[in-house]
């Protein structure tokens, strides 16, 4: 058979954690990169700040975080390690306030983690540790006790009211004048509701069944006849963290999980699923291994929507995982290094993802806009449609989509799994890395392109396109 010299040119990046390439989009792996919008470029993503220390005022178990728009203010919610609850913020340059007493009596807060909290028309309603409501005109001053009732769980707000969840299911509203909560529904059974949200024009009751599984019901806002209407359920069981909340909106849709399951070897998974309004579809399911220092489900997880994207976090150990759902995959975000705390959990904090941690002394970390991380793309195995036929490459080229002084392409390939990877020519201050006259004999190829940037300019220089010329024939 003559020998034919052919071109493979990767330039859309659709599909990711495919081992074998078979469509147009499809690669393996990115790390601190992700797909542009239009999915023909990868970005690099912000990197993780240095540690805000948020203890020095003595609030040292960070419970909630939350945005006020109005004064470009980070709030942080916690306990003192003794008797009080405390707020702090920080604010449009990371620097922290001083610490106001919330209340002597809650320890931290009580009722479901990241579920347990409304900040609206300039008051703070919360759930202390007592599982008790306490209000105020804002955080930054004392709260007095709302609800002496120690049965709370959940908390939301919706126009101009405030409603709060019992552990017995029973919905209660802020009267007229917001003096005091009253029954909006009475529970006729024991729901053991795990999130209340807010959706399209009236709030979607989701409750955990005695037998594992969720039910999810629509209740009516604004309305003189009030009851629980089901919708669907999932029979699918699973454990849920202790800090975090596995349930928000996003695009339009309920994202959610029933928590984690143990999966193959030491894995551990959780399924993702998406109720549109009428019933509910499998979108994923997340698998991977414990936390770096940790074992078994996360103590802190959830979901999150953080500029156009589904956020997964897992808080535990000494390495906090964060992935982003792209197509009907996760794919890794910047992972931070660092130690979770004991009550772990993540915030889109107006547009910047937060999360607390314990580096020696306890703080806040957050994706920084001004600082992009080094960043890694791992194509999936190529064969050329010809996987039983020896092939040899030929040349192997980068293209980017500008250029800087000391921002450098590194690629690489392997021939087998496992393989450690060859180097092949690095380029710098160029918009691409080609490499000729290489004669690699392979089946199957994959290559890795590594992007370090220098410049100190954290310059947004993105991946277009990799391409490999290839011969096959009577070699």
């Amino acid at each position: 058979m003559p020998i034919k010299l052919k071109q493979l040119t990767q330039s859309e990046w659709i599909t990711p954690d495919v081992t074998l390439y078979t469509k147009t989009g499809d690669f393996s792996q990115l790390t601190n990169l992700t797909p542009s919008a239009d999915r023909r470029q990868l970005r690099r993503l912000p990197a993780w700040s240095a540690q805000v220390r948020t203890d020095t005022n003595g609030l040292v178990s960070v419970e909630a975080i939350f945005y006020d728009a109005a004064n470009s203010r980070t709030v942080i919610i916690g306990g003192d390690g003794g008797s009080n609850l405390l707020s702090a913020y920080l604010d449009s340059t990371w620097t922290l306030s001083n610490n106001t007493t919330l209340h002597a009596t809650p320890t931290g807060l009580g009722g479901l983690s990241c579920r347990n909290l409304v900040y609206w028309g300039g008051y703070l309603y919360l759930i202390g540790s007592d599982q008790k409501v306490y209000r105020g005109t804002t955080y930054a001053a004392a709260l007095a006790e709302y609800d002496a009732s120690t049965n709370h769980r959940i908390l939301i707000a919706v126009d101009e009211d405030v409603y709060v969840v019992k552990d017995n299911g029973t919905i209660e509203k802020t009267n007229s004048d917001a003096t005091a909560f009253n029954t909006y529904v009475d529970a006729k059974h024991d729901y053991n509701i795990r999130a209340l949200i807010p959706f399209r024009s009236y709030a979607l009751v989701i409750a955990r069944h005695p037998t594992g599984s969720l039910d999810f019901y629509r209740l009516e806002l604004g309305v003189s006849t009030r009851y629980f209407n089901q919708i669907t359920s999932l029979h699918v069981g699973g454990t849920e963290p202790s800090y975090g909340s596995l349930y928000t909106i996003h695009d339009d849709h309920v994202y959610f999980s029933p928590g984690y399951l143990n999966a193959t070897g030491s894995q551990i998974m959780l399924p993702i699923y998406q109720f549109n309004g009428s019933w509910i579809e499998h979108v994923t399911n997340i698998q991977h291994d414990p936390n770096t220092g940790g074992s078994g489900f996360p103590t802190g997880a959830g979901l999150l929507s953080w500029r156009g994207k589904l956020i997964y976090y897992a808080l535990e150990g000494t390495s906090q995982i964060f992935k982003a759902l792209h197509g009907d995959k996760f794919i890794d975000y910047p992972a931070l290094t660092a130690t979770a705390t004991s009550t772990p959990i993540a915030a889109n904090a107006g547009g910047t993802l937060v999360t607390v941690a314990d580096d020696t002394n306890e703080g806040v970390h957050y994706l920084q806009d001004s600082t992009m991380a080094d960043a890694d793309l791992i194509t999936s195995w190529y064969d050329m449609d010809s996987p039983g036929k020896e092939k040899r490459l030929e040349a192997f080229t980068v293209v980017l989509s500008d250029k800087a002084t000391s921002f450098t392409i590194r690629p690489y390939y392997r021939l087998n799994p496992g393989d450690s990877w060859t180097a092949l020519t690095t380029a710098t201050n160029d918009h691409l890395a080609t490499d000729t006259d290489l004669g690699i004999s392979f089946y199957t190829i994959q290559f890795k392109v590594t992007l370090d940037d220098d410049t100190g300019n954290n310059e947004d220089i993105r991946i277009e396109s990799i391409s490999a010329i290839y011969a096959m024939g009577d070699l």
